[in-house]
């Protein structure tokens, strides 16, 4: 091979080494579960098509929670990108409001509770294995068995990873540095997530959400969760590697 053909090999080798190494993913949530601000009964929404974010007019407060599975991604990636789309789908309140992404601290459970009743906003009693207001995994059976939040309402982080106003009926995002360095995070040390909850409008009543989560039926609606990364590309030590050796059988 001449000198001129050697280093066009290897300028294409590493073109197909660098393009193969950005990538990009869509997940939707694997689990999402509602917190009911509640005293007297343990509600949740593990299995609805809806979870809620804000205060009703009841002047209880909604929580959300979402979780992503992130084994798609390699090993070792850098991650460059993170956007969440939710789809709102009710509310009484179109006034703008900002609504928070706080990452979880501990671990929570989505069970078999569907909140159905008033469009899920009231919430249902809790299914085994159930994320509550007080607990992260409720026990159906023996309640006082069931595992405790360290805080009621939730273990989060009290910085907000990435905050968007949501005002009327309709998609919304949340990109930010720092999901991005939540991901990163977790992908480097999956055992931590926990993924993130979703807060707003807790300083007045009326301010109550619902966004779509998983199970619902129209599949475009579900959560979105776009991940960029760049994935570790040791085949480009080999093409220069192997470059060099075809340089020096030319010299010769």
């Amino acid at each position: 091979m001449s000198l001129n053909g050697t280093v066009a090999a290897v300028a294409a080798a590493c073109v197909v080494v660098s393009s193969a190494c950005g990538q990009s993913v869509q997940l939707t949530t694997n689990r999402d579960n509602t917190l009911y601000q509640n005293f007297d009964v343990a509600l949740s929404n593990g299995s609805g098509t809806g979870m809620f974010v804000g205060v009703p007019n009841n002047g209880s407060i909604y929580r959300a929670l979402m979780s992503f599975d992130l084994s798609s991604i390699p090993a070792g990636s850098t991650i460059t990108g993170v956007t969440l789309r939710l789809n709102m789908s009710r509310t009484s309140h179109p006034a703008s409001t900002q609504f928070s992404l706080h990452r979880v601290l501990a671990s929570w459970g989505e069970g078999a509770s569907n909140a159905t009743f008033g469009g899920g906003g009231l919430g249902a009693e809790a299914a085994d294995g159930d994320a509550t207001w007080f607990y992260r995994f409720y026990n159906f059976a023996n309640p006082g068995a069931s595992i405790a939040w360290t805080n009621p309402g939730g273990d989060f982080a009290p910085t907000a990873s990435a905050t968007t106003n949501v005002g009327g009926l309709g998609f919304y995002s949340w990109s930010s540095a720092g999901m991005i360095a939540d991901v990163q995070a977790w992908l480097d040390n999956p055992s931590s997530n926990f993924g993130w909850m979703l807060r707003g409008g807790e300083s007045e009543n009326g301010t109550s959400r619902r966004f779509d989560t998983r199970e619902n039926g129209v599949a475009n609606n579900r959560p979105r969760l776009t991940i960029t990364y760049v994935i570790p590309a040791p085949g480009a030590a080999a093409v220069l590697g192997l470059g060099a050796l075809g340089l020096s059988r030319r010299r010769r």
